[in-house]
């Protein structure tokens, strides 16, 4: 399974979603305990997995120096840009 580096809950405390040495995050619904979604894709492991502010999407950073958006309800990969010579993270902004 691998070691887990991070857990972190969504707004309202309902979803968390882990991120693990095992190369994957992982969605998990906090009532019932049950896996809703396995987020894969990283080369290698992943070091924190955050929700934006609305709980829509998750963003993943990973030891291979990527970072990948999410869908929280569906785990699909949300389309990114392919190449970044420059840009800027504003932390209390939802993630668009």
């Amino acid at each position: 399974m691998g070691d887990f580096y991070s857990a972190v809950f969504n707004g309202i405390g309902d979803r968390v979603v882990t991120a693990s040495g095992d190369k994957t995050a992982k969605i998990w619904d906090v009532s019932t305990g049950s896996l809703i979604a396995t987020l894969s894709g990283h080369m290698s492991l992943v070091r924190s997995a955050v929700f934006d502010d609305i709980g829509d999407k998750i963003l993943t950073a990973s030891f291979d120096s990527s970072a990948k958006i999410w869908n929280a309800s569906t785990g699909d990969l949300v389309p990114m840009l392919r190449e970044v010579s420059r840009g800027r993270f504003f932390p209390h902004c939802s993630i668009v």
